[in-house]
């Protein structure tokens, strides 16, 4: 039996919640519930839960107050919020777990399924998350095999997509290989001057060096020159127009 606690500034939503757990989902077991950061904090401390429901939004804050707070991330967290496209945006590139209300049962269910136990990777995807909502997404947390980096969607000059991850190129001719997807880094970057030129190519468009950019290479303003067939660079000319 795993043993969880509930943090949600709204008593109704706390009731709701714990309902839907006890007559439906097997083996969790509610042992505490909070309203405000301060009661998460003791209550996570006190119970040393497997799995934390937290309420993003709070009324004195958010619950990445509460996690900053807690020594040791070694549970757990599904984050429960209305749906909002920047936060939906963060939380589904940083990897973890969310229900959106109205909590709708099964996709509680296969939440549930999915978590992993793995506090190292919850301590990842909470700091990746907090970090693109209190940006606004000016810096893009970007995992690599040495660590976590946060760069500006400004730096970057395009993005290839691999086998296994991307590539990112900038605009000082340095790159990045990172394990996030194709899709990932097109989604969180999508209401940026990036575009998909190819299957395989995202392209700040901002970064184009128009007036030398020639039949079968795209020029950047850094200097930096990406091949491409010509019909490829046809296009991508005719949507900057």
């Amino acid at each position: 039996m795993k043993r969880a606690v509930i943090v949600d500034d709204e008593l109704k939503s706390i009731e709701v919640l714990k309902a839907i757990t006890e007559n439906f989902i097997d083996n969790i077991e509610i042992c505490g519930t909070a309203s405000d950061i301060k009661g998460g904090i003791r209550i996570i401390n006190e119970t040393k839960p497997d799995i934390a429901f937290l309420d993003i939004a709070l009324k004195e804050g958010d619950s990445f107050q509460i996690l900053r707070q807690i020594d040791n991330i070694n549970f757990d967290v599904i984050f429960i919020t209305a749906y909002d496209e920047y936060t939906v945006k963060a939380l589904k590139y940083s990897g973890i777990n969310v229900l959106y209300k109205p909590i709708d049962i099964e996709e509680f269910e296969k939440t549930i399924l999915k978590l992993s136990g793995n506090s190292k990777k919850t301590g990842q995807a909470i700091e990746i998350a907090s970090h693109l909502l209190q940006s606004k997404f000016t810096k893009i947390p970007i995992t690599t095999n040495k660590g976590l980096t946060f760069v500006s969607p400004s730096q970057i000059d395009y993005i290839v997509n691999k086998e296994r991850g991307c590539c990112i190129h900038f605009n000082d001719y340095t790159l990045l290989e990172t394990d996030k997807s194709f899709v990932d880094l097109t989604n969180v970057l999508e209401d940026s001057n990036f575009k998909i030129a190819t299957e395989n190519h995202y392209i700040n468009f901002e970064n184009i060096e128009l007036s030398k950019t020639k039949r079968g290479k795209l020029i950047f303003k850094s200097g930096t020159e990406l091949k491409l067939d010509s019909d490829e660079i046809n296009r991508i000319l005719k949507s900057m127009t």
